[in-house]
C-alpha cells in the first residue's frame, strides 16, 4: 500500500507497473483521501485505522509513505513514562513511523496522549507490516527517486559490494566515568563481515579510525571526510554501514589527540577531537550510488516536520534506501558480539537480515523485534531498548531487496509419461520436460505432498531447456489408490506447473523374519526401556516400513533410531520417516544405493520408551513391508510381538552416558545403578562386559571403543524367569574418521554421512584409485598444486607428502617412496593408489570384494 502526500500520484505510475510486473499488488490512495481535519481524529490515527481496517482486505505486507511529514503525518512515540520533553541522554519523546507497521495495537491504553509508553500502554514489539517513507512532497525528487529504484532493482555485480565505515564512539575511563569503554566501531563491522557478508562472498572496503593515541583497528584507509565522501561518489556498493556519532544532518568522527594533563584517561573538553566525517551539504553537491545506507548513529534520519536530514539528503542524492534514527540512541560500551545489544547489535541484525534475503523493511522490522524480544527485560536496557527500537526507521522502499525480483515468464512443463504405475514400496520413473527457453538460472522444482510419496529430480535443480529425470517412491504402507501430483517449476526468469497421475498397487507376499528383543521386559514406572526390531533377511533387503503398536497409558514413546543393519555395507541410510500417534508408530528406512541389498542379520530399528503406568501389555508388529534391489516389495506375515510388566518391583538401569555422546579416545568408563539381585550385561559390537555390582547396586566399567559410532548396549536379565530390561547409548569418537569409497560410485561414507564426491573411485590393473583432495582433507591434510611440475603436495604439520601425476615415485616426509601405480587425472581431479593412502597417511585400510568397497579408518586430531 502507497499513502500518497496530494498532487503528486501521477508520478508513481511507472513505478508501480514495476512492481506489478514483480508479482505485487500496488494499492495507492491520497493522504487526503484518509484524513479529514475536522473528525476530531489525530491524523496519524486516522492512518492507522485505514491501514488495519484494509490490512486483511489488501493484503498488506508493505506500507510505503510518499511525503513529508507535514502531508504523510508522523507520530510521536514516548519511550520513557511521563515524559514530555526531549532530554539530551535520556529516552523521551520519539517521532517515529514504526507506528504504522502494528496498524491493530493499541498505542495508548490509558488514554494519556503518550502512545508507546512502557507500562502504561504494554506495547509488545512484533510488527507486522514493513514501513518505510519518501520523505519528499515535491514531484521532481519523488520522480527521481524511483526511477532509480527500478535501477536498484536489476542486476548488477555491485550488489555485493561493501562500503564499512567506523568511528570510535567512546574510551575507557572517558571524562573520569569508569563505566566508559573503548569502544571502536570497527569491532561492530569485523564481525558483520566475518559472520556474514564474507561467508557470502561479498567485496568490501574498511575506513577506520588512524588519528590520535589510541586509535581503531587498520583499515584499507583511514576514516576521514575526504575519503568517506569519495568512496560514496566513485564507487557503487550494495550496502553502506557506517558507525559514528550523529546529528540531523551530519555524522563526525571522534579521536583522543594525546593525554595533556597525564591522568590517563580521555578528556571530552581538552584532549578530544570530533571532526565532520559527512554532512547534507556535501551530499546535495555529489551524487553517491548506494542501494542501502545504515546509518549507526544517532539523529540522521530526523525528518519531523519536513526538516531535511543526513538521511534525506543521501536519498536526493542517489541513494535506494537509507536506515537511520530519528533521535538519540544508545549503543554498548565495548561491543563485540550481537549478544551485547544496543544500536550495534540493530545494525548487525539489520545487515544479517537483508543479505540473507529479506527485503530492506523487513530487515530492519525483524531486527527491531529481536532486539526488543531479548533485550527489554536485561538489566541496564529496560528503560532504554524502546527509545532504540521507536528512533530506527527506514527512508525509501521498503520492498527493495539485495537479491532483485525479476519479472518471471510462463514456461511450459509437461511428463512424459503423465501417468505411472508404483507398487507400494517401489519405485517408478518418468521424465518431466520444459518449453525450450534460453536459460540462465537454474529451476526450482516443488510439488504437492501426499503423504507416503516421495518426488526426487535429477539434477534437482535443471535449467529450463534440459529434461529432468523424475523418481516416484511409494512407501509400503501406502495401500492401492490414485492420486495427481502437481509439480512446480519456478526460476528468477520463468515458472510453470505440470501434473502426473500415480496409480499406487499392492505388494507380493514374502517370509523375511522380524523379531522384536527382549521377549519380555520387567521395568519399574518411570524406567527408560528399549526395544531391538531385528530383521532376518530371506532375500537382500534394501527398505523396510512397519507400524508398532503399543499401549500408551502403560508406555510413553521416548524416540527410535535406525539400526545398523542397513548401513552393513557402509552404503548411506536416509534418516528414518516416522509418525506417531496414541499408541502407533508408522516408520520406515531406505537405503540411498539401492543395489547390493542386505543379506545378513542385524537391528533395523531401536525404540525407547519410559513405563508410564503399572500393569502389563503387548508391543506388537502389526504391518510390515520389505524391498528387495529388483525394486519388488513384499508384504511380511508372522510378525512378532514382545511382552512388558511395568511393576513396583521391576528392573532398574541407569548408564552416566547420554544417548548420543561425543567423546575423544578409544575407552570410556560408564558407570550407573542397576538392580543388584540380577545380572547386568554391557555389549558393545563383539566385546561383553559383567560389571561387578556394589552391594548398593552401583557399577563402574571401561568400554572399548573401536569404531567411530558404538551402539552399547546395557542389560539386566534374569534367566530364571526370562525376563530383561534393556537400555542402549549410541557413543560417537570424535577422534576417529572413517571413510569408505565404492567403485564407479560418487558416494561416500564419512563417519555415517554420506557426501557426494567430485569424481567416483575407480580400479586399473587391479588396483583401486582413489579421490585424493576429499581423502587428504577429511584427514586433516592441505592440498596444493604445481601445474608446471603436475606436482601435489599434501601438508599436515610437519607431515609433507610429495607425489607427480603420471610418476611411481613420491616423498613421504622427505623419504623416497615407490607407489604401486601412479596418481592419475580424470575429470579434472587427481586419483592415487588406495594403499599409498594407507602407508603415507598412516591409515588403517580394508577392502571388501562383495560389495567392492574401501574402508579407511585414521585417528584424527
Amino acid at each position: 500500500m502507497v499513502i500518497v502526500a496530494p498532487g503528486v500520484e501521477d508520478v508513481l505510475q511507472p513505478w508501480q507497473k514495476h512492481r506489478e510486473s514483480q508479482g505485487f499488488t500496488v494499492k495507492v490512495v491520497r493522504s487526503t483521501d484518509i484524513i479529514a481535519g475536522s473528525s476530531g481524529i489525530a491524523p496519524y490515527i486516522q492512518v492507522q485505522n485505514y491501514v488495519r481496517d484494509n490490512q486483511k482486505k489488501f493484503n498488506i505486507k508493505y506500507l510505503l509513505l510518499v511525503g513529508d511529514t507535514n502531508d504523510v503525518p508522523m507520530p510521536r512515540l514516548y519511550a520513557a513514562k511521563n515524559v514530555d520533553n526531549v532530554v539530551w541522554g535520556e529516552p523521551g519523546p520519539v517521532y517515529s513511523d514504526y507506528f504504522y507497521s502494528q496498524p491493530d495495537t493499541n498505542w495508548d491504553r490509558d488514554s494519556d496522549g503518550r502512545l508507546g509508553e512502557p507500562e502504561d500502554d504494554q506495547v509488545l514489539i512484533a510488527p507486522k507490516i514493513a514501513v518505510g517513507r519518501i520523505p519528499f512532497s515535491d514531484q521532481g525528487n519523488i520522480e527521481k527517486y524511483l526511477n532509480r529504484v527500478k535501477i536498484y532493482d536489476s542486476p548488477s555485480a555491485s550488489r555485493k559490494n561493501v562500503l564499512q565505515a567506523a568511528a570510535i564512539y567512546s574510551f575507557d575511563n572517558e571524562d573520569g566515568d569508569p563505566t566508559n569503554k573503548f569502544t571502536d566501531g570497527a569491532d561492530m563491522e569485523e564481525r558483520i563481515w566475518n559472520d556474514i557478508l564474507k561467508p557470502m562472498k561479498y567485496i568490501r572496503k574498511t575506513l577506520y579510525e588512524c588519528d590520535g593515541t589510541k586509535p581503531g583497528l587498520p583499515g584499507d584507509m583511514c576514516l576521514n571526510s575526504t575519503n568517506l565522501i569519495n568512496e560514496l561518489t566513485k564507487n557503487d556498493y550494495g550496502i553502506v554501514n557506517w558507525l559514528a556519532h550523529g546529528e540531523t544532518n551530519r555524522i563526525v568522527r571522534k579521536y583522543w589527540l594525546n593525554d595533556q594533563d597525564g591522568n590517563g584517561h580521555a578528556d571530552s573538553n581538552t584532549e578530544i577531537r570530533m571532526p565532520l566525517l559527512l554532512d547534507d551539504g556535501q551530499l546535495y553537491n555529489n551524487i553517491i550510488k548506494s542501494r542501502l545506507i545504515i546509518s549507526t548513529a544517532c539523529s540522521t534520519a530526523d525528518i519531523a516536520g519536513g526538516a531535511s536530514s543526513l538521511g534525506s539528503a543521501s536519498l536526493r542524492s542517489g541513494a535506494g534506501a537509507f536506515i537511520g534514527a530519528t533521535a538519540i540512541n544508545y549503543f554498548t560500551p565495548g561491543w563485540s558480539k550481537p549478544s551485547d545489544g544496543g544500536n550495534q547489535t540493530i545494525s548487525y541484525n539489520i545487515t544479517k537480515n537483508y543479505a540473507e534475503g529479506d527485503a530492506v523493511g523487513f530487515a530492519l522490522a525483524k531486527s527491531l523485534e529481536s532486539f526488543a524480544k531479548e533485550f527489554r527485560t536485561v538489566n541496564g536496557w529496560q528503560e532504554k531498548y524502546l527509545q532504540n527500537v521507536y528512533s530506527f526507521i527506514l527512508l525509501g522502499d521498503p520492498g527493495m531487496k539485495q537479491e532483485p525480483v525479476i519479472p518471471k515468464q510462463d514456461i511450459q512443463m509437461a511428463f512424459f509419461p503423465a501417468s505411472i504405475t508404483v507398487v507400494s514400496g517401489q519405485k517408478a520413473e518418468t521424465k518431466l520436460v520444459f518449453g525450450e527457453v534460453p536459460a540462465i538460472y537454474p529451476l526450482k522444482l516443488s510439488y504437492t505432498t501426499i503423504y507416503g510419496i516421495t518426488i526426487t529430480f535429477d539434477p534437482p535443480d535443471p535449467l529450463p531447456n534440459q529434461d529432468a529425470r523424475v523418481i516416484v517412491q511409494v512407501e509400503k504402507f501406502v495401500v492401492p489408490q490414485k492420486v495427481i501430483v502437481t509439480v512446480k517449476g519456478e526460476s528468477q526468469q520463468y515458472k510453470g506447473q505440470a501434473e502426473l497421475e500415480i496409480v499406487v498397487k499392492a505388494p507380493p507376499p514374502t517370509v523375511t523374519e522380524l523379531v522384536l528383543l527382549p521377549e519380555y521386559t520387567y521395568a519399574k514406572q518411570g524406567q527408560e526401556l528399549w526395544i531391538d526390531l531385528l530383521v532376518s533377511p530371506s532375500l537382500p533387503v534394501d527398505s523396510l516400513s512397519a507400524q508398532l503398536e503399543y499401549d500408551n497409558e502403560k508406555l510413553q514413546f521416548q524416540k527410535m533410531r535406525v539400526g545398523q543393519f542397513a548401513t552393513l555395507d557402509y552404503r548411506c541410510c536416509e534418516a528414518p520417516n516416522s509418525i506417531q500417534s496414541r499408541g502407533r508408530i508408522i516408520f520406515s528406512f531406505a537405503r540411498n544405493f539401492e543395489k547390493y541389498g542386505i543379506s545378513s542379520p542385524g537391528i533395523a530399528f531401536s525404540f525407547c520408551f519410559q513405563g508410564r503406568k503399572q500393569g502389563a501389555s503387548n508391543i506388537s508388529l502389526t504391518l510390515a513391508t520389505v524391498k528387495s534391489p529388483d525394486s519388488s516389495v513384499h508384504l511380511l506375515s508372522d510378525l512378532p510381538v514382545c511382552r512388558i510388566n511395568i511393576d513396583q518391583n521391576g528392573f532398574s538401569l541407569q548408564a552416566s552416558i547420554a544417548d548420543g555422546q561425543n567423546i575423544k579416545g578409544d575407552i570410556v568408563t560408564v558407570s550407573g545403578n542397576s538392580s543388584r539381585e540380577q545380572v547386568l550385561v554391557v555389549e558393545n559390537q563383539n566385546e561383553k562386559y559383567i560389571p561387578r555390582l556394589t552391594s548398593e547396586g552401583s557399577y563402574s566399567t571401561d568400554i572399548n571403543l573401536g569404531t567411530h559410532s558404538s551402539d552399547v548396549l546395557f542389560k539386566v536379565e534374569d534367566s530364571s524367569y526370562g525376563r530383561s530390561l534393556w537400555i542402549r547409548r549410541m557413543i560417537n569418537r570424535t577422534d576417529l574418521r572413517e571413510l569408505a569409497f565404492h567403485i564407479d560410485d560418487r558416494k561416500a561414507w564419512n563417519n555415517g554421512n554420506c557426501e557426494e564426491l567430485e569424481a567416483s573411485p575407480f580400479i586399473v590393473n587391479g588396483k583401486t584409485l582413489v579421490p585424493l583432495r576429499y581423502i587428504a582433507e577429511k584427514l586433516g591434510y592441505q592440498t596444493k598444486w604445481l601445474a608446471s611440475e603436475q606436482r601435489i603436495d599434501l601438508l599436515r604439520g610437519q607431515n609433507i607428502i610429495t607425489m607427480w601425476v603420471g610418476k611411481k615415485n613420491a616423498y613421504v616426509n622427505g623419504q623416497p617412496y615407490q607407489l604401486d601405480a601412479t596418481p592419475q587425472i580424470r575429470a579434472g581431479r587427481t586419483f592415487v593408489p588406495l594403499r599409498f593412502v594407507a602407508d603415507a597417511i598412516n591409515c588403517d585400510v580394508k577392502w571388501d570384494q562383495a560389495t567392492r568397497t574401501a574402508i579407511v579408518r585414521a585417528e584424527t586430531t
